[in-house]
């Protein structure tokens, strides 16, 4: 099963409460813990080894409980936002208990001993446990019940249902059990949300109910005010048949462990394989926390206090667990990176909840670093990783294999490094002017720390060294006050000798915490089918047709065929008018698989304007001209952009600036017909780029939407970034793109839709999907604008295509996708791409492996060959990917044809008249 299919994380909670939190409201007595066979201390101790021999032969080796609830609404909950998809349904399914957590837990006992065994046991009281889904929406909440059931203590109850999710998704959504009575403690031994249009993965058997004689045990053992449950039976009992519930599908996925190729990342080994980069001071490991995070439970959670014996992970035990863990060659510590990338909201760090500071650094590239170049740098490098090959037959040099995409992901924080020299002076706190101290020595430090000892913002970077030279592979903006992930790739195509992976990028006197990380292989064939099966949920439709004859009534039994002509789903490309004015061989290419277009440099400011009132629109009209002539849709790119801006703009007063940019708008648009354009991209990069914004301030930047708007109401104003969907830039993460958003739209700009360019160089599905989730949060179309991918080896360049098309293709917020070239160009002086080893056709106008690559999916994308017979009212029903088909009736020795529209998502419906004049449905 891919994780893909999975929206909760940590279901299980194999990595004690990561993820989990307590909704409690403003009840500060409700709390969340977890409970393990080594903390059963406060059950009787006769009934211990049972509950031992039961997590043995039982898959739950832990749950959780919800104690001190004083309202029924009260328990555990995770936000799932970022990992769902509007109009799809999913499962949810919950194996539950419940145990009186005060007065009735004795009366139940007096009962036993008054009226014996059989008055004890039925005066056990069902209680109800429901499953929400709460959706926060701007204009207030609504609510899902997902499934429910009645549960009596001292036996487990697997609830199952199912929720389909709305057309908008809001920014946050919780999904939570609730329902007992608030002097009922919930305990929980999984809770799993997963796409209910894949099959459903393998549940653990329920744990089973226990006697009466073991519930007594354990309510006379609970001498404390917070108890563990009892979890396991007599050994007869351990195998008596579950309840019938028990025949639900099965949920736990198979097992499928990625090898992390870091040695103790998650630092359950202290500071073992690590050393500090350049001239660092020391590397300090701090353990975990009580409640199994250096950071503490969430904001809306609690844990237990750190003097209570039940704790996630025992501190030696860790210490054990963590060297068995070395003998498997780590591949239960370290698994894949989720296939849905990390929500929004910031969760627990790490599952083991040990971190790394590094304090005593004087330079930015200072950090914590682990050699990656050594043969036996891991236990599995000495089998699978140096024996194996790269695409070329050339053996890897080290753990690194070549032509290999890895995926990268840590917790990071940044801290006051008080080891640092500390220098008297003013600062900014937050904002706010104060009086305190600047870290370092050096001059024009970006850090400044305030008088209660507090950091700023900062950017951490994931960098590998490789041979004198460095790869990003992953860039987040960090800070003192919570933990946030760090996520990103890289992929090596060249043999090395050395390769250190380490973390940089705070300026001097700021210290690095770093937890919990991992770099993992991608195994992206593993998402296919779970990509094939999203494509057809959100690409596919319906069209029921109603054959009628010339005096209205229906056509039964008539045979009826259609063929796919043309997919809706837009698939572009930018062109250049060398190539494109020049090459009827280009130009026959390009149709052969685009259906949108766009000029790469030609409508550009600097290309149209490079002196002041003398425009140059030439190249532009012909282009444009060619692409109406051929049926091609059309994006304008750009209006705006920092790097190609007129050399006479830097000599120009604000207001002659301003008058310049409104005349610019208003030459573009006015020059060709209203509808000319579908998409506008109307100020390019500006994460990236803020000439405009600071000579003519933030205003002007709404201004240029709502002029380019009022010129050509019909236009779609675009925003259009780069480096949002692989991590490696802190600016443009999706999180500050789609905040950016949200506030240019506020301040009045009429944005229409989000690009993404996706230049990208090791893609990860997963982070693209977290990506454009995040973007169509803000309820606006996400476009792919850019697309190219490059590699020396065709086959990688196919498979890296392949892997962002498909990805694109399965997800409902994207909308379309522009590729950023596809020819090689007639010679090395002549290029036709900006970006080397990134070509889907030679220069001799041979297919490379890509170019075969994308003849293969838009084939699998088209529907053909769709047959039927009409039914006794004369219908039939048309199911495939949206777009035009051709219909062709037989009936009666005659034969009609039609054009006919199938829309994605919808079920649609059309009469036709057979004799009626042929026309377009």
């Amino acid at each position: 099963m891919a994780t893909s299919t999975w929206v909760t994380r940590n279901s299980f909670f194999e990595n004690g409460l990561h993820e989990w939190y307590a909704l409690r409201g403003g009840n500060g007595k409700c709390r969340l813990v977890v409970a393990t066979a080594d903390c059963m201390g406060h059950i009787g101790h006769n009934l211990r080894p049972q509950l031992q021999q039961q997590q043995q032969q039982q898959d739950h080796e832990q749950v959780a409980l919800v104690v001190g609830r004083t309202e029924a609404w009260q328990g555990m909950a995770q936000d799932i936002h970022s990992h769902l998809t509007p109009n799809h349904t999913y499962s949810a399914t919950a194996d539950v208990s419940v145990r009186d957590s005060g007065k009735a837990a004795a009366r139940r006992v007096a009962g036993r001993e008054a009226g014996g065994e059989e008055r004890g046991e039925a005066g056990r009281q069902a209680v109800p446990v429901i499953v929400t889904v709460r959706w926060d929406f701007t204009e207030g909440p609504q609510y899902a019940q997902a499934c429910r059931a009645l549960v009596r203590e001292g036996t487990w109850v697997r609830l199952h249902g199912e929720f389909t999710a709305p057309h908008r998704i809001p920014p946050k959504v919780t999904a939570y059990i609730e329902g007992p009575p608030p002097t009922f403690d919930l305990l929980i031994s999984c809770f799993a949300i997963v796409s209910a249009s894949y099959p459903q993965p393998t549940f653990p058997p329920l744990p089973p109910t226990l006697s009466s004689t073991a519930a007594a045990a354990a309510a006379d053992g609970a001498n404390t005010p917070l108890p563990v449950p009892p979890l396991g039976a007599p050994k007869a009992a351990a195998s008596a048949a579950p309840p019938p519930c028990s025949t639900l599908p099965p949920l736990r996925p198979p097992s499928s462990p990625r090898p992390n190729l870091l040695i103790n990342g998650g630092f359950a080994l202290r500071t073992a394989s690590w050393r500090p980069m350049g001239g660092c001071e020391t590397l300090t490991w701090h353990p975990p926390c009580p409640w199994g995070s250096p950071i503490g439970p969430p904001a809306e959670s609690s844990s237990l206090p750190a003097s209570h014996p039940c704790t996630v992970f025992d501190r030696k035990q860790m210490h054990l667990h963590a060297q068995w863990q070395q003998q498997q060659q780590q591949q239960q510590l370290e698994q894949q990176l989720p296939a849905s990338m990390p929500a929004s909201s910031t969760p627990l760090a790490g599952p083991t909840g040990a971190y790394l500071e590094v304090t005593g650094r004087t330079a930015t590239w200072h950090g914590p670093a682990q050699d990656m170049a050594a043969a036996n740098h891991n236990p599995l490098s000495n089998t699978a990783a140096t024996a194996s090959t790269c695409s070329d037959g050339v053996a890897d040099g080290g753990p690194i294999r070549l032509f290999v995409t890895y995926a990268v992901s840590a917790w990071v924080r940044v801290g006051r490094d008080r080891r640092q020299k500390m220098l008297k002076g003013t600062l900014s706190l937050y904002g706010r002017k104060e009086e305190g101290e600047c870290v370092g020595g050096e001059t024009g430090a970006k850090e400044r720390v305030g008088v209660e000892g507090r950091v700023g913002s900062h950017e951490v970077n994931i960098a590998l060294g490789v041979d004198g030279g460095w790869v990003n592979a992953g860039s987040v903006e960090a800070s003192g006050k919570e933990w946030v992930r760090c996520w990103g790739s890289f992929r090596l195509e060249k043999q090395y000798q050395q390769a250190v992976l380490y973390v940089q990028g705070p300026p001097p006197g700021v210290s690095i915490l770093l937890a919990d990380m991992r770099v993992v292989p991608v195994e992206w064939r593993e998402r296919v089918p779970w990509l094939r099966l999203q494509a057809d949920r959100v690409r596919k439709g319906s069209l029921h047709l109603r054959l009628l004859d010339a005096a209205g009534q229906p056509i039964p039994s008539a045979h009826v065929s259609a063929n796919q002509t043309r997919r809706s789903f837009p698939l572009g490309c930018c062109v250049n008018a060398r190539d494109l004015l020049g090459s009827p061989r280009y130009q026959s290419a390009f149709l052969r698989w685009f259906t949108w277009g766009v000029c790469e440099n030609e409508m550009k400011w600097t290309s149209v304007e490079a002196r002041r009132g003398d425009e140059d629109w030439r190249d532009a009209d012909a282009m444009v001209a060619w692409m109406q002539a051929h049926g091609v849709a059309m994006r304008a790119h750009c209006l705006f952009w920092d790097n190609m801006r007129p050399n006479w703009v830097e000599g120009l007063s604000l207001k002659d600036l301003k008058k310049a940019i409104d005349h610019h708008i208003a030459s573009l648009l006015t020059r060709y017909p209203t509808s000319c354009f579908s998409h506008m991209d109307v100020n390019n990069e500006m994460l990236h780029g803020g000439y405009f914004h600071s000579h003519c301030g933030p205003s002007t930047i709404v201004r240029m939407f709502q002029f380019a708007a009022q010129v050509d109401p019909s236009l779609v104003l675009f925003l259009n970034e780069y480096h949002v969907e692989d991590g490696e830039d802190h600016k443009s993460r999706p999180e500050k793109y789609a905040q950016f958003a949200r506030q240019l739209i506020a301040s009045g700009a009429p944005v229409g839709g989000l690009g993404t360019q996706c230049h990208i160089s090791a893609p990860v599905g997963a982070h693209m999907r977290h990506a454009w989730s995040i973007l169509a949060d803000v309820g606006l179309p996400v476009w792919v604008t850019e697309l190219d991918v490059s590699s020396e080896d065709e086959r990688v360049r196919a498979d890296d295509l392949e892997i962002c098309l498909r990805e694109a293709f399965a997800h409902g917020g994207v909308e379309g996708v522009m590729l950023w070239g596809f020819w090689e160009g007639s010679g090395p002086e002549q290029p036709s791409m900006s970006r080397k080893d990134a070509h889907l056709v030679r220069s001799d106008w041979s297919l490379t492996e890509a170019g075969g690559r994308l003849d293969l999916l838009l084939e699998e994308w088209t529907t053909r060959g769709v047959e039927g017979r009409t039914d006794e009212e004369g219908g039939v029903v048309i199911e495939g990917y949206g777009g035009e088909y051709e219909v062709v009736v037989r009936h009666g020795g005659e034969e009609w044809k039609k054009v006919v529209e199938v829309m994605p998502r919808k079920a649609s419906s059309l009469v036709w008249r057979l004799g009626e004049r042929q026309e377009e449905g």
